[in-house]
């Protein structure tokens, strides 16, 4: 009789302390939690060896060992599942990585900028065999514990402020529940895979894949045809008080020369998707003919612009509702945002900057 394998999702690496819910999901770590979380003994004695062969890479000035075992593994389950016993639906599964998306963006959008990394919040789904030792690491398996240690990659960023849920997290996680039924939410689902992608300090991923994958996540989100129709789709969220205006000459529609006076977060919106194209062409993309900084630059204020779009969309379903406080804080215009990112980039970079 075929053995039954079962499965459970963890991050390795989040930074996450303590138990809390996001939605229909329970998000804990694993050796505070396990014993309260897992009642199959089998089950809970198998992960503990399973998890017991994941480890920190430790910078030394003399490498005697190959790190020390990981102190935190953070899982998340859907409530009431039983590990050892229940098995994860194909939605369950598709949900869970929805989850880390949102654990993604606002760790880095909503906590703190600084470290700008989503691999942390990486989700694995392994399989297990209870009373039977065995995983399978880069489509090799490995029959015995004590064959294979899984080194926490150099690349995944450990400076991440501690997560705690916020109101938005609590909100899109909520937005699951619509996510078959509104287009909206399944728009602003797939905008959170897209910046997930963005924000990888993966080795193989580039700049230029970096600024294509952030256009994507607005141009799935807002639904526009081209470079005009993307700023004017973000002028229908962008409502500032005190904003900056600049006249400049652009091609219409009809592919005649007009002046054309927008704010300067409109300006970013159509410089961004200028080179997004260039990319996609082929062409030399100048990145440093653009005043707005290079990619993190970038990926920080798109962070902060589709966070203000996420909460309107999120209000049309009655899943948003602004508090005084968080009402004064989208008060902080785009456009006097992006001039400290200008002013900052310019003297910081001064050569750069007069290179256009």
């Amino acid at each position: 009789m075929k053995k039954k394998t079962f499965q459970i999702a963890f991050m390795p690496y989040a930074p996450i302390e303590e138990k809390f819910s996001l939605g229909q999901y329970e998000i804990w770590p694993f050796y505070k939690e396990a014993e309260k979380m897992i009642n199959d003994k089998e089950a809970l004695e198998q992960l503990r060896k399973f998890f017991g062969r994941y480890f920190e890479f430790k910078r030394q000035k003399e490498l005697k060992s190959h790190g020390e075992q990981l102190c935190q593994v953070i899982i998340i389950s859907p409530q009431d599942f039983k590990i050892g016993q229940d098995m994860l639906s194909e939605n369950q599964k598709i949900e869970i990585q929805s989850v880390a998306h949102i654990l993604a963006f606002s760790s880095i959008f909503e906590i703190g900028f600084t470290s700008t990394t989503s691999d942390p919040f990486l989700v694995h789904l392994q399989g297990f065999v209870k009373n039977e030792e065995g995983m399978t690491v880069w489509n090799k398996a490995y029959t015995n514990y004590s064959l294979f240690k899984v080194l926490k990659p150099l690349y995944v960023e450990s400076s991440l402020f501690p997560y705690r849920p916020t109101d938005l997290s609590k909100a899109l996680a909520k937005s699951l529940e619509l996510k078959e039924s509104n287009k909206n939410v399944k728009r602003i689902l797939h905008s959170l895979e897209l910046i997930y992608h963005t924000v990888t300090f993966g080795e193989m991923i580039t700049n230029e894949h970096r600024l294509l994958t952030l256009v994507m996540a607005f141009e799935v989100l807002l639904d526009f045809e081209n470079k005009l129709d993307f700023v004017k789709s973000i002028q229908r969220y962008i409502n500032d008080h005190n904003p900056t205006y600049v006249e400049r000459e652009i091609y219409s529609e009809r592919n005649k020369k007009q002046l054309q006076k927008w704010s300067i977060t409109s300006w970013w919106i159509y410089d961004l998707y200028d080179l997004r194209s260039e990319i996609i062409h082929g062409e030399n993309a100048q990145w440093k003919l653009k005043e707005y900084g290079f990619i993190w630059q970038r990926v920080s204020f798109a962070g902060n612009l589709l966070k203000r779009i996420y909460k309107i969309l999120l209000r049309e379903v009655g899943l948003w509702k602004d508090d005084f406080m968080s009402s004064l804080v989208e008060v902080y215009d785009m456009d006097e945002k992006l001039v400290e990112i200008i002013n900052e980039f310019k003297e910081m970079n001064p050569e750069v900057y007069n290179e256009k």
